[in-house]
């Protein structure tokens, strides 16, 4: 078998040929864009271990603290806060403490929403605490509001109550109850007015 030049010339030329408008293709051709993009969004989130908030209002005066171990920022828009307790200022009489396994906090809503494990436990001095439990919960901390649509446990002095759906206005000690309402009562906390 006989090897002649010009066939292995035309084969090594073409073979050239190929490599170069590869390498050509490789080097022109841009660069993919959702790479660009998650480079981005990457750049500029932030993470934050124990970290406190305290908020205050137009005047300065202090409003409430939120305490969380792990802070995250998901996007330009969404923050989430873990092991959060969000705790308001003396000067506010509020005694309620809020906790929960995770609150989130949207950039165009003055609200938080606990999630996981929710409490508001009231720090009442004169009685027993009571204590709110849902697994989740919505939180105006600038209007001292708190609601939700999700099942509700209130231990009051030892009485318990359980409905689906609660507003709550914290500064006002005011709560309202929305549907199914069950309760069960001590007969030592039911005082006889005869």
């Amino acid at each position: 078998m006989k090897i002649h030049l010009r066939d292995n010339l035309k084969l090594f030329s073409i073979a050239l040929m190929a490599i170069g408008t590869w390498l050509i293709n490789e080097k022109v051709q841009p660069k993919k864009p959702v790479m660009n993009e998650m480079v981005e969004a990457a750049k500029n989130r932030f993470y934050s271990k124990s970290t406190k908030i305290i908020n205050t209002d137009d005047s300065g005066m202090h409003l409430f603290t939120l305490n969380a171990d792990y802070v995250e920022q998901e996007s330009s828009e969404v923050i989430k806060f873990y092991d959060v307790t969000i705790s308001y200022s003396p000067q506010s009489k509020i005694r309620w403490v809020l906790k929960s396994d995770l609150a989130t906090k949207n950039r165009s809503d003055e609200y938080f929403i606990l999630e996981g494990n929710v409490s508001a436990s009231d720090m009442n001095e004169i009685s027993n605490s009571s204590v709110i439990k849902t697994d989740q919960l919505q939180i105006d901390p600038r209007t001292h509001s708190v609601k939700t649509d999700r099942t509700v446990d209130i231990t009051i002095d030892n009485n318990v109550l359980s409905a689906t759906g609660m507003l709550a206005i914290l500064n006002e000690n005011k709560l309202e109850l929305i549907s199914e309402i069950n309760g069960s009562f001590f007969k030592k906390n039911i005082v006889s007015t005869k």
